[in-house]
């Protein structure tokens, strides 16, 4: 009899061990299905992380432009590491041309005169914009913007001088004007008394005297004024304005000693000027 029932006991033990195979295969797939999309979902989030880390990096790349330009070159290139898209690449494009070394940006329009201070540690424009700006060079392959732009001046800023000791900036206008700066500490510059009035045109050029107490404007109205700078506080006018030019006075310069003063005039001529008693200023030759 037990002869008869053994392959019957056989097919139903086969049967339960294809059961148990299924079911255990079944139970694997669950398993590496349910790991799958643990995987897909990091995967989903480490790419979302990747995008935003990416965007914070683009936004801090727009405010290093201008005041560490290198800084922001690397930034750019690893937000477009971290998320190759159309925006990252752009906005890496854009700002190459902006971040070479040795280019200072920040200016919106032409800029058409520059000075270094005495110590060679800061730097100053005036441009079209009508603005002045500083630019720290302690480290000049960092060189820096220092906030803020001189403001002040109603239209486009031509000159910049610094005084001899380099406390005190000078800028020129379009505007007619002359303005001076205290930089005593250059990164909180600002404006000493009013602005020097008098010219009636443009004034083109300025220039201190060696000792820093006397100040030179040359102006499109032909004329040149020379102003007392000994409280720097409280300048006023030197005299009456130095004539004799018959086109505007495009620039001025002190000799080393301060006891000359050359102006340079569309006319096509070069004057002296003996300013050893700079109260009476007059004309050399």
């Amino acid at each position: 009899m037990a002869d008869q029932w053994g392959p019957v006991y056989d097919f139903i033990t086969s049967i339960h061990s294809d059961r148990f195979r299924h079911r255990r295969a079944i139970t694997v797939l669950s398993v590496l299905l349910v790991l799958a999309l643990l995987a897909a979902g990091i995967t989903v989030i480490q790419q979302q992380l990747r995008v935003a880390t990416a965007r914070l990096l683009i936004v801090r790349v727009d405010g290093l432009v201008e005041t560490d330009p290198l800084i922001a070159v690397k930034l750019g290139f690893a937000a477009h590491l971290l998320d190759p898209s159309r925006q990252t690449r752009t906005n890496l494009v854009d700002s190459l041309p902006l971040t070479r070394p040795g280019t200072l940006t920040g200016h919106t329009k032409p800029v058409g005169s520059v000075a270094f201070s005495p110590d060679g540690h800061t730097l100053a424009t005036a441009s079209d914009d009508r603005t002045a700006r500083l630019w720290d060079l302690t480290d000049r392959d960092r060189p820096h913007q220092l906030e803020p732009p001189l403001t002040g001046h109603t239209k486009g800023v031509l000159s910049v001088a610094f005084s001899p000791d380099g406390h005190t900036l000078a800028t020129t206008s379009w505007d007619r004007t002359v303005r001076l700066w205290d930089l005593t500490d250059r990164a909180r510059p600002h404006p000493l008394d009013r602005p020097l009035t008098g010219h009636l045109d443009t004034v083109r050029s300025v220039a201190f005297s060696p000792d820093g107490h006397t100040l030179a404007t040359a102006s499109w109205d032909k004329t040149v004024r020379l102003w007392d700078l000994t409280d720097r506080a409280r300048p006023h006018p030197l005299g009456r304005p130095l004539t004799g030019h018959t086109d505007g006075v495009l620039r001025v310069a002190f000799s080393p000693d301060g006891h000359t003063l050359a102006t340079a005039s569309g006319d096509t001529t070069v004057r002296l000027w003996d300013l050893t008693d700079r109260d009476r200023p007059h004309q050399l030759g």
